[in-house]
């Protein structure tokens, strides 16, 4: 395929067979850090709220979560892993339901900031204080912390060094090895809080 297509970059995906020409984020480290982050405040009882589609994204975050858990001998709870369908409101189900379970879950790894902020109403109708009874966690940065409260710790992608990257590898100004695979930076605010 690459070389049909020499100019063509993939952006946000690896594709084994022309890898040469993708430049993607490590969503399972993003996920790992996110997770890693609660588990150094003290919570033991972390949920995962995911999307039903099957994605590669999906699978690595939901990776990155569970090695953070089994790094330090939490086995991962199938109740506490919510697999919502993709939509404005897939966070607000996937809170509904883990309050629905009764589940002593105290802190929330989200699969994006939109889960996050659906499933933050949820549990701020319900009376549940955030982040004193309940931490979360989201993925992507992509809202501003001014629609949360309160502001969200999440995990945020380096979107603008893997454009210009993807761009000069597609018109072939690279003068230097190229970093295809993107690490994620947790961006600390004030969703998660020491148990």
């Amino acid at each position: 395929m690459g070389e049909k297509l020499p100019g063509l970059v993939l952006v946000n995906r690896c594709v084994k067979d022309i890898a040469p020409q993708c430049v993607w984020l490590d969503n399972a480290q993003g996920t790992y850090l996110a997770t890693k982050h609660l588990i150094e405040h003290g919570h033991r009882e972390i949920a995962y709220i995911s999307c039903e589609m099957a994605l590669d994204d999906k699978a690595a975050r939901f990776e990155g979560y569970q090695r953070a858990l089994q790094e330090v001998g939490i086995a991962v709870n199938p109740d506490w892993v919510e697999e919502v369908p993709f939509g404005e409101q897939s966070g607000a189900i996937a809170a509904t339901n883990l309050l629905n379970k009764g589940l002593p879950v105290t802190a929330v790894v989200a699969f994006n900031d939109f889960f996050a902020a659906a499933a933050m109403q949820v549990f701020r109708e319900q009376g549940v204080s955030m982040p004193e009874r309940l931490s979360i966690v989201g993925f992507d940065d992509v809202l501003p912390s001014c629609y949360f409260s309160p502001a969200l710790t999440t995990i945020r992608g380096p979107i603008e060094s893997a454009g210009m990257n993807a761009a000069r590898l597609s018109l072939g100004e690279q003068t230097t090895a190229p970093v295809r695979e993107f690490q994620p930076i947790l961006i600390k605010r004030q969703s998660v809080q020491r148990r």
